[in-house]
């Protein structure tokens, strides 16, 4: 089986970021000989970002690191959890919090099921939890289903 690949610029990724807000997030990535292209599932939006491949200058060797990483990541250590739900908008709440100045704000989480909260400090002083999405839930869920899940 043959793995497309796209090459985006910054301009591309603002164009899909300004796609993607505008369809409230909700959108279908596909691909063709014309290039990627983005349309929204609820909102009439539809952007495609021209295929550049080849035109772009890097060292192409990135993307079997990229492959040999995820391959690596595939495989888990059978102590923590296999998988694992969450709202990415909760998550990123924890980078807008203020470390002392001269610190770093390091998100540091323990994870001891997909079931139980996320213990999560970040900097000195934050002490936070973030509950995971219950898989069996969310694979049940109308706007969501199995196709949303590992």
């Amino acid at each position: 089986m043959k793995t497309a690949g796209v090459e985006l610029t910054r301009a591309d990724l603002s164009v899909l970021d300004k796609a993607g807000r505008a369809s409230k997030g909700e959108v279908r990535i596909s691909t063709d000989d014309s290039g990627l292209i983005l349309e929204g599932l609820h909102q009439q939006v539809r952007e495609v970002i021209p295929s550049r491949s080849g035109s772009l200058r890097y060292d192409r060797k990135i993307w079997d690191l990229c492959r040999e990483l995820l391959t690596m990541l595939h495989h888990r250590d059978p102590l923590l959890p296999g998988r694992l739900a969450l709202d990415p908008s909760l998550l990123a709440r924890f980078g807008k919090i203020k470390t002392p100045k001269g610190t770093s704000p390091l998100l540091d989480m323990a994870i001891n099921s997909a079931d139980d909260p996320i213990l999560i400090k970040c900097g000195p002083e934050f002490h936070g939890a973030l509950m995971p999405v219950d898989r069996s839930v969310a694979r049940g869920a109308a706007s969501r289903g199995d196709q949303f899940l590992w």
